[in-house]
């Protein structure tokens, strides 16, 4: 009796598993709610894998998770290096090529404010360009989206504008340093408005422009130093990675919304009752 039982429940067995199988190979939906219902049960960054290393930016674009590693390494990386101004030690030699502009108390204020806001605007706006992070903790997005837009409306941006009054390399200096603060300065404000009237799709779109301006800075830094390596020397090499920085983020903001205007991107968006803010996705 016992081994009659037995028989009849492995038998069962074994046409349970044969009709998941014929399920599972004939049936689309039933395949992808097993795979859904598998995916559920993982830990939260197994649970997205991949995708945890896509920005926004990148959505729908070739190699978007290594352009996504990148970008997080060049912030790190001037994060890294702004921190030679607070250490203590001798002057850097960006402040002793400027000679006695840098004892003036007002414009080593500015200078200061502007290294500390811009290192801010990177360290809390990297994390908002990331959609799945988004999606799972709204309030944080919420609380590192008023540190962003502080930083760059009242300490970044302002004092960019006030350094590039005496910024090197003449007028190109000064016109393209003034741009990218002006464009910074209001793409960042028309995201804010954006948000505070409920208009999530517009605030998306102006925080994409707002932290590809942000950008401009690491993409300087690399510029700057690839053409170094081709020998140019230092005046044409300051102007020509200024501008080309500028073109790279104009390029950055404007190729990705082009794509979310194609319907390569969708923006799924969702109200969090906790922290009232929205969440984003890119598909």
């Amino acid at each position: 009796m016992l081994r009659q039982s037995t028989r009849l429940r492995s038998f069962s067995d074994r046409s349970r598993k044969a009709c998941r199988l014929a399920t599972f190979r004939h049936a689309p939906e039933v395949r992808r709610l097993l795979l859904r219902r598998y995916v559920e049960k993982l830990p939260l960054p197994l649970r997205f894998g991949w995708r945890w290393l896509s920005m926004l930016l990148y959505s729908k674009q070739r190699c978007a998770k290594w352009w996504t590693i990148l970008t997080v390494a060049a912030c790190s990386a001037i994060l890294l290096s702004n921190t030679v101004y607070f250490d203590g030690g001798p002057p850097p030699h960006f402040l002793l090529e400027k000679g006695d502009r840098a004892r003036d108390p007002w414009w080593l204020a500015a200078f200061y404010f502007h290294v500390l806001g811009a290192s801010i605007c990177l360290a809390a706006g990297t994390p908002l360009m990331f959609p799945q992070w988004t999606r799972l903790y709204p309030a944080w997005h919420r609380r590192l989206g008023y540190v962003y837009l502080n930083a760059v409306l009242w300490v970044a941006a302002p004092s960019g504008l006030a350094l590039a009054l005496a910024a090197k390399g003449g007028l190109w200096g000064t016109t393209g340093f003034t741009l990218a603060g002006a464009l910074w300065w209001q793409t960042t404000w028309s995201g804010y408005r954006a948000i505070g009237r409920g208009d999530i799709i517009a605030h998306v779109r102006a925080m994409v422009r707002s932290y590809s301006w942000a950008l401009s800075a690491p993409a300087f830094r690399a510029i700057q130093a690839v053409l170094f390596l081709f020998g140019l020397d230092d005046a044409p090499n300051y102007i020509i990675s200024l501008w080309l920085s500028i073109a790279a983020s104009v390029w950055l903001a404007e190729s990705c919304l082009y794509r979310s205007r194609r319907s390569a991107m969708q923006f799924v968006v969702g109200q969090s009752p906790i922290a009232g803010v929205v969440s984003c996705t890119a598909r």
